[in-house]
This record gives C-alpha cells, structure tokens and sequence, in this order.
C-alpha cells in the first residue's frame, strides 16, 4: 500500500568527539526514499548533543527533508587505461604531478557552533550533479613541459544523495513562486578594459621560457615529400647511423610501433619516429619526431577556389585554432599582433561575450564539438526546471565515442570534408580521466600517437628534451605544423581542421605572450587559405587558477572565452551585419555548435544565403551566429543553458559586514564538505574547517532575493573555495540551502588529495598523510 505520510521523531545522544561525523549521515541533508513510495513523505529529525558542543562540534539542531522517487545508479568503475608501442604490451599512461599547493600546518581552528539548515529535496527528478575534466600545463622551462593537470569539475555522483538546491518561495512561503522584478530576468553585459590596472600586477609580457633554450640545435632528420632522410648538413658531416620508423593509431590509448628501417625511408604514415646512433656505437644519441599528411580518399570532393562565384557547390573549409583557457580580454593582451593582424587581413570579428557552460574543457568541450549537456545545467535558482544531458556521464565516458558519433570531426567527414583533429595532451577533451574516447580515428589525419608516445613512461628523456625547450620548441608548434600541412595536402578539397593547445596556456597567462609571433606568422602563413575559410580563434574558459583568477578581473575573465571569426572574402560582405549584431550580445558554447552545424548541414542547402533564425535539431539550445539568434530566448542566464556559477550578467551586491554572520554561513558550507567527504568513507582526507575571515557578498534583492556568494580558505591545505548559499534569514541557519550544487575550487590542489581515487571529491580532500609529511619534515629540521 502506498504510504501517504510518515512522521518520526528520533533523539540520540553521541559523545562530543564524534560529532563532526553527524552530518555524514544522509538524513541529516536529504532522505531519498525508495522509488516504491509514490506519495510525499516527510521526515523529521531531532539529534541532541548529550552536552554543551564544544569546539570543534557541530550542534544539530533541526532537519527536515521531503522525499522524491529519484533513484540512484552506482557509478561505474573507470579502468584504468594505458598506452603501448605494439598490440601485446601494455603500459599506463604516467601518473601525473600536480601544481604543488602547498599543504598548511596550521592547526585546525575551532568550529562555531553550526545548526542544520531545513534541506527540501523537490520532487522533480534531478539527474547527478557532478562531473570531472583537466587540461593540461607546463610544469618546466628546462625541458618540454612535463603534464599535470587539476581536477576542472565535478564527476556526476550517483550513488548518494546530494544537497537540494532550494527555490526561494519553498523557504519564504510568504513570497509567490513567480516573483515580478526578479534580478534574473535581465543581463547587464559590460566591455571591460583588457589591461585592467588590477591585472598588472600579475603579468609579465617579456617572460619567454625559451630565452635559455639551445639555438644552436638542428635536427638530424627530416621528413620532405614523404621521405624521412637525414639532413643535408647531418649528411654532410657523416658518422651517423640513423633509423625510423611509424606509429600507427589503434585506439586513443594505443598506438603500434613499425620495425625500426635503416633511412632513407618512405614511412607511409602521419606521425614518424626518427633516431641515430654514431658509426660503432650502440648508444642514442638523437630521437626526434616528425609528422606528415598521408592523403587519403574519399567518394566525395568539393573544390574551392578564391575566385569563387556562388554556387551551390561552394563549401568553405572550416579550421578550428583552440588555446586552452584563453578568456576574450585576455586574448587582447596576450595576442595583440595575432589580432590586430586578423582584423585588418580577414576583417575578423571578435565574440565578446561567449560564455563557458560548464567549469572546465569536458562540458564546454561536449557542447561546441557534440551539441551535448555532458552535465545536468541546474537551473533551481532562477526557478526553472534542470537541463539534462542526453547521455549519462557514465555512458559519455565508459563507451566508445565511435556508434553514435555526433562530433563535428563525423558531420564534416560524413559531409565529404577531409578532416583532421590533434590535442597537445593525451588526457584530452573526450579521454579524461580515464574515459574511453575513440577506438577508431574520428577523423582522417588523428595525431594522437604522436602525444602518447612522448606521455608514456617508456619514452626516452631525449626525445622529450629534443621535441621540447632544450630543443626550442614547444607542443603548440607541433600542432600548428600538422595543420599547415593539413592544409597544403588537399588544394582541391574542403577541409575540417581541429586544433587543441592546453599546455602553453592553461596555467601561466605570462607564457601566452612570447607565442604572439608565431601564431600570427602561422595566420600569415596561411593567409589565402583563411581567406576562403571560416576560421574559428577561441578558447574554451578563461584562466581558472593562479592569483590572477582570484582578482575581480579573474572572476570575469573565466567565464568569458576568447572568440574570434573570419568569414569567407566572398560571403563576408553578406554576413558580417549580423555576425556585428550577435558579437555584443550573450552566446554559449551551444550557438558555437549551431554555427559549424549551420555551415555543413544548412547554409550549403540555400548558396549561403540564411540570415534569419532557424531551429536546428542537432545543436541543443543553440542558434547560428550567422544568423538572427532564437526570438523566443532572452539572452540572460534564466533562459540560456548556463549555470549561475558561470553566469556574466553583472548584478548589484554589497559586502556582508557581519563577521558573525560570515562565519556562519562558510562553516555551513564546510560542514557539508566533510558531510560528503564522510558519505564516501574517505578516512584519509582531513576534517575540514574555516581558515581566516570568510568574504560574504549579498545580490541586492528584487522582491527578496536573498543570494549570498560566499568566498573562504579551508584548513588543513590552503584550498580556495567558492559557494552560493539563498535564505530569507542570514542570521538564522536553519534556513540556509546551497543555491548551487557546485564547491567551487578557486585555487591548485596539487598532490593534496593523492590519497584517494575519487575525482569528485579530490578538490576539497587533504590527506592526512600529508600532516604526516610535514611533522616529519619539521622534526629533522630540528634534529
């Protein structure tokens, strides 16, 4: 029989010390009752501390949760995935280090004394919430950039309940459900000065990490019109013995090496591997890599000449130039001479406010390459239902890419395009941490072997060191080489390219800006190609860690990407109008999407002639930025796919002075850190508690709005966070809730949370043993 309400009223007495495991308990937050219980059930909660709470514990003094018919799903274990130089040996990917925070010793302060919030599960059926992606960073300047990554987001949690995010008129009964005035219905955007005065500080437009790099370096081996030889100058000197050999794609976790042949040779592959030993000796002295385009066929071709007339078999090549974590005002001061080149060459336009959709390259990734939510976008705070991906994150990330491939790479080569895509980091945008990705090539030329031969353990240091700094070079060179060659392999053909920096970019805004020469000789390069392409110079998110992230400029600048567009000479003319138009209004990653699909799928079907909105299927949420955006869509962060977090729009706030309050309101949310922590059993992780004075700001309330965004330090490990919390009663923390699902990390962890496996939970865990390695290390200093 279905049960129509249930009411308990349990008292239980705990000694003090165990009181910071209270909030580990899922009742205390949100019960999730089985699916069998249809009807609403209530449950009340009472847990009385046997004394007084003392320092460090926690008094709970109220919690109620209304149950929902949401089930849960485990996730799936992720295997853990490696890459081979043959199809019999297997070896992992390198673990890789992190950015080193340094860990505080610090002792724990006291926690004020906290009362559970009213915690309200709603009953509409809310898919996981988190979700996890990196992108990669330099971590030398003596050596080519070793990886390392920071955890960019959230893994979806399917196997507990969350905190419930709380509409404001389920607190304050007393407010109607649909509130005039409400500060969401409008977005004020502003153009913000590149060379902000509070950003100076922070950067150094002179830093080239090459400065000290061996000039005097010229490789031994070259590979010209398919034939992998030694150089005229290597040749002419003698005493080398030199060899080479492919290195074949099998999946996008193992590639297979070829038979090591004495040069010259004819590799008949992209990415070649090169080494020499001199006359008599066994000992390597040189191993470099190559790459080439081996052309490929296809049943359909398309010319495309620059004294085109507009026909119906004009298809535009598109090329897609990606630096990791480049915001748009970032991108004026890191790339001036690329810009300002491709404003005046290709009367470019620049995208002022594209805006991110998710925290990292995985989300942002999945909507401008897939047209997919890869996380549910929570929508709770501007009181409308959640956006939910098509795929589970498990779907997305335990099965090949390959059935059901939605990419851009697929739409473009299913459409006769000759296709090419290259990361500069093996752990890319499909792949981490440990997700399947492709087992087959999505497109035709794939330079994945390239990156896990120079990643896997077993490759030599002196391949490292030569196709790195000590060499002169650095990934994105590499990458930028494989599309120029792209593009002079197919002069007859439409082309799709796709490029992906992360490790110039990702961490160091200073070490944009020594590239400036080279990307816009590299547009210099391939002027006449651009001129006849669409062309596509972005980022996927701004900067998100290092001190420049946690200025006021900082904040904006991550969720603001870099965008810049040319458009075909021919068609520019017709285009640039509204593509003006759209640059000063609110877009996303999803329009992004819309576009490329408009230039496959639909402008190709009228002459490129389309100016006005038209629905397209394959792009969620998104309108093409040729053409008028959706009329039925407001550009403000209510209706658009983006998560408040990530939101541009600028509101009105003002400092909370209470430090009382503060303090509430951080511990609060810290209690629910070590409550999710405690969920997972991870015993290795150090109980967390507020360090410093919390920042509190209030949005100024249209109709009583009452969103507070709280910024504090955490101790044990020095972790930056960053939390919304909505009440109607500041100073009462029964009525606290999460206004969003996200514990924002505004800072590296590095190796703090090595001690566990769980990617969710690996921003805000210290390990213990981490205290350990302090202790020790301040007893042999005083020893």
């Amino acid at each position: 029989p279905s049960l129509h309400s249930l009411s308990l009223s349990v008292s239980l007495s705990l000694p003090p010390i165990t009181m910071h495991r209270l909030l580990s308990i899922p009742a205390l937050f949100l019960l999730l009752i089985p699916s069998v219980i249809t009807d609403e059930v209530t449950i009340s909660t009472t847990i009385k501390p046997t004394t007084t709470p003392t320092n460090g514990t926690v008094s709970v003094a109220h919690a109620e949760a209304i149950g929902t018919t949401t089930t849960s799903t485990p996730i799936l274990n992720v295997t853990d995935a490696g890459v081979v130089q043959s199809t019999t040996k297997h070896t992992p990917l390198p673990s890789v280090p992190g950015d080193g925070v340094v860990p505080s010793t610090t002792k724990r302060p006291h926690i004020l004394n906290v009362t559970a919030a009213v915690v309200v599960q709603t009953t509409t059926k809310r898919p996981p919430i988190r979700n996890v992606t990196v992108a990669a960073v330099p971590a030398s300047t003596t050596k080519r950039p070793q990886i390392s990554f920071h955890v960019d987001g959230f893994a979806p949690n399917t196997t507990k309940p969350t905190p419930t995010i709380v509409p404001l008129h389920k607190l304050n009964p007393k407010l109607p459900e649909k509130r005039k005035g409400d500060i969401f219905d409008s977005c004020k955007l502003v153009d913000h000065e590149p060379w902000d005065d509070e950003l100076k500080s922070f950067l150094r437009p002179h830093y080239n990490p090459l400065d000290k790099c061996n000039r005097t370096f010229k490789p031994l081996t070259q590979l010209i019109e398919g034939v992998l030889d030694l150089t005229f100058g290597a040749a002419l000197e003698g005493g080398y013995h030199c060899e080479g050999r492919c290195l074949i794609h099998l999946t996008d976790y193992r590639y297979h090496g070829t038979a090591w042949e004495t040069l010259p040779i004819m590799p008949a592959c992209d990415v070649v591997e090169a080494r020499c030993k001199r006359n008599g000796s066994n000992a390597i002295i040189y191993n470099y890599m190559h790459t080439q385009i081996m052309p490929v066929k296809t049943n359909f071709t398309t010319k495309v000449k620059a004294n085109h007339t507009e026909t119906k078999s004009f298809k535009p090549s598109v090329y897609i130039v990606l630096f990791d974590s480049v915001a748009d005002t970032q991108s004026i001061r890191s790339f001036p001479k690329t810009i300002d080149y491709m404003q005046k060459r290709f009367e470019a336009t620049r995208i002022r406010h594209m805006n991110k959709v998710g925290d990292n390259s995985r989300p942002n990734g999945y909507a401008f390459l897939l047209g997919e939510i890869a996380y549910t976008i929570n929508k709770d705070i501007f009181g409308v239902p959640p956006l939910n991906g098509a795929r589970t994150y498990e779907q997305s990330c335990n099965k090949a890419m390959d059935g059901e491939d939605k990419s851009v790479f697929a739409r473009y080569r299913k459409a006769g395009y000759k296709t090419m895509v290259a990361e500069d980091w093996a752990r890319g945008v499909f792949n981490y941490p440990k997700c399947v990705g492709y087992n087959h090539k999505p497109s035709d030329h794939y330079m994945r072997p390239f990156h896990l031969r120079l990643e896997e353990k077993t490759s030599p240091q002196l391949l490292k060191d030569l196709m790195g700094a000590p060499g002169c070079r650095e990934p994105h060179m590499d990458l930028m080489e494989y599309m120029n060659k792209f593009i002079g392999a197919y002069p007859d053909d439409s082309k799709f390219g796709f490029i992906w920096m992360s490790v110039l970019s990702h961490d160091d805004p200073n070490l944009i800006f020594h590239a400036d020469d080279y990307v816009q000789k590299f547009f210099e390069k391939n002027a006449e190609e651009f001129d006849n392409s669409f062309v596509f110079f972005m980022g996927d998110h701004g900067l998100r860690f290092g001190r420049q992230r946690n200025s006021a400029a900082g904040r904006r600048e991550v969720n603001n990407p870099m965008l810049h567009m040319i458009v075909p000479k021919t068609i520019r003319k017709s285009f640039h109008p509204r593509l003006d138009a759209n640059s000063h209004e609110l877009v996303t990653m999803f329009d992004l999407h819309a576009t490329f699909v408009d230039i496959v799928d639909y402008q190709p079907k009228i002459n490129f002639t389309g100016h006005d909105f038209v629905r397209i299927p394959a792009a969620t949420e998104g309108s093409s930025l040729l053409r008028s955006l959706n009329p039925s869509l407001p550009r403000n962060c209510r209706s658009l796919p983006i998560p408040f977090d990530y939101c541009p729009c600028e509101f009105d706030t003002k400092s909370v002075k209470d430090s009382f309050t503060a303090w509430k309101m951080a511990n609060y949310v810290v209690e629910l850190m070590n409550a999710e922590l405690g969920s997972f059993n991870l015993s290795d992780c150090s109980i967390l508690s507020v360090d410093k004075k919390p920042d509190v700001v209030e949005f100024i309330p249209i109709d009583e709005t009452h969103l507070y965004k709280i910024e504090f330090s955490a101790k044990p490990g020095k972790g930056r966070f960053e939390a919304l919390l909505r009440t109607h009663d500041p100073t009462n923390a029964t009525s606290y809730a999460l206004a969003s699902p996200f514990f924002n990390r505004l800072n590296a962890y590095g190796h703090d949370a090595d001690c566990i496996n769980r990617a969710p939970q690996k921003p805000f865990c210290y390990c213990k043993n981490n205290l350990d390695k302090k202790s020790s290390s301040r007893e042999m200093k005083k020893g």
